[in-house]
């Protein structure tokens, strides 16, 4: 199988990519399985963080009609710091999602995308963030981790203990959370993806063992983007890629 679980559509407040169209660039790039993760974003400082999912539901109904036999189109979403916002989580998960990314945008109300408005010197914020990490892991409910390092892609550094992320990771094993590795780095010639392989190091140290690959695409031709590198870094180091179906687990054959 090739897998790109992490792909926005014009559903997310910062896309405007037609699903059809991200669905004839996975064809294109040789996937059989995509699958959309729009973002739900409940923090005041995002005015348009949240969608409709019914008419969510019935655009992935359409492709998956008109792809059938082609590609697997699976349906995700990308829910912000969900241990903040329980009642609305609740909701969301009554939803017929194949799988939730878990991810954290947001620090106090600051995204570390607008890195003008961070008020927070380096260590405070990664402080904060593996923080707020902690505690949507010891939350749970979700089944994939998203971009585990994200404030690294605007600040070119990531500050992290080893007995911290043990600690967060041993946790996320409790709770059967998989770790996304994130190749939307390669886009902008890094050299690693999210997370870096010493990160993913502490995640087997840990217990860790499945992983998804997400391109995190928001344009139509990044879907499938270094999904071929992050399978390479997972292979070398023993990792298990895996898909969600119904949110049940579903472990991918090398090959």
């Amino acid at each position: 199988m090739r897998t790109d679980l992490h792909v926005h559509s014009h559903f997310s407040f910062d896309s405007q990519t037609e699903m059809q169209a991200a669905c004839r660039q996975a064809v294109q790039a040789g996937l059989t399985h995509i699958g959309f993760t729009d973002h739900y974003d409940l923090d005041p400082s995002c005015e348009e963080g949240i969608y409709d999912p019914e008419a969510f539901f019935e655009e992935i109904k359409a492709v998956q009609d008109k792809f059938a036999g082609r590609l697997a189109i699976l349906a995700g979403i990308e829910f912000s710091e969900p241990h903040l916002y329980p009642k609305e989580y609740e909701k969301i998960r009554t939803l017929p999602y194949d799988y939730i990314i878990g991810a954290i945008h947001y620090i106090d109300g600051m995204d570390p995308y607008f890195t003008e408005k961070m008020t927070y010197p380096l260590p405070k914020m990664y402080e904060r963030y593996w923080e707020e990490m902690e505690r949507m892991v010891e939350t749970g409910g979700f089944q994939i981790i998203a971009h585990l390092d994200y404030p690294k892609r605007y600040f070119n550094a990531c500050l992290a203990e080893d007995q911290t992320m043990l600690r967060i990771f041993q946790k996320a094993c409790d709770r059967g959370l998989a770790l996304e590795i994130n190749t939307s780095p390669f886009r902008k010639g890094e050299t690693e993806p999210m997370p870096a392989e010493r990160m993913l190091e502490l995640y087997i140290k840990a217990g860790g063992y499945h992983i998804t690959l997400g391109s995190d695409a928001h344009e139509p031709e990044q879907v499938g983007s270094g999904i071929e590198r992050g399978r390479d870094i997972a292979k070398k180091l023993g990792l298990q890629p895996c898909i969600f179906e119904k949110r049940k687990l579903i472990t991918q054959p090398w090959g």
